[in-house]
């Protein structure tokens, strides 16, 4: 006996965001194309506006009334909530392909989070006019931006779901790896690389304290699964940070 307690049942396994099937690739923009001509495609193309936010902007805050919905062209975003006692609850952090404001937008109801840049970000802009405008003079396009909402609700529920019934060290692992890219640096190897994430963003994405994710970070880094730099984790070997995070 290791004085541990047996592992409770947690019933049916919850997919995390590392799964093919919780990536977010039925989330993207480009979804709401299907089954449309080049003539439509290109009409909708021609209705987004691009331009550059910066690390750190804002791009809307809660309660702003919905005026355009945002598509992620490069980098990253982050949508968030604070509670009443300041604790971060980020439900999304969106990169290329994905779409922010769509709800709410559609709703006329105003801002339900907080939308940052995480990194230099290029963004599409759809009016609001414009998105209602293209639904109505083509159908099929109105049934994909509902699909999109559909899909995008499904996410939701699943980061809800994963929040709930996760242990926090596995969130937090389900975390990484979903953050985590292949280093582009040669010598790395197999590295995966987390870069751009405050231990505060991880600890909104997670639901745990700041205090936290810096504690279980150095534990991990003491014994050598991970190294860490200024706004960078290093994931030497992902099955060691799996086994660490479940010890």
């Amino acid at each position: 006996m290791n004085g541990r307690p047996p592992p409770r049942n947690r019933g049916a396994a919850v997919p995390s965001r590392h799964d093919d099937t919780f990536n977010g690739a039925t989330c993207v923009w480009n979804s709401v194309y299907d089954g449309l001509t080049h003539e439509q495609t290109a009409m909708i193309q021609q209705s987004i506006r691009i331009r550059t936010h910066y690390r750190g902007d804002t791009l809307f805050n809660i309660g702003d009334q919905p005026t355009e919905v945002l598509i992620v062209f490069a980098g990253r975003i982050k949508a968030y909530v604070l509670s009443a006692d300041g604790v971060s609850f980020t439900p999304a952090l969106y990169g290329p392909g994905r779409v922010t404001g769509l709800i709410s937008t559609l709703r006329n109801v105003p801002r339900m989070m907080k939308v940052v840049a995480v990194d230099d970000v290029r963004i599409g802009s759809v009016s609001k006019s414009d998105l209602h405008r293209l639904m109505i003079s083509i159908p099929v396009f109105g049934e994909n931006v509902a699909k999109l909402v559909a899909a995008m609700a499904a996410d939701l529920i699943w980061v809800i779901n994963e929040r709930a019934l996760l242990p926090a060290r596995e969130r937090l692992f389900n975390a990484l790896m979903s953050l985590s890219h292949p280093s582009s640096n040669p010598i790395h190897g197999q590295i995966q690389v987390v870069r751009g994430l405050s231990q505060e963003d991880l600890a909104g994405i997670v639901g745990v304290s700041r205090t936290w994710v810096n504690l279980t970070l150095a534990a991990m880094e003491e014994d050598g699964v991970i190294a860490r730099q200024r706004m960078e984790i290093q994931i030497l070997d992902s099955e060691k940070v799996r086994t660490a995070l479940r010890e």
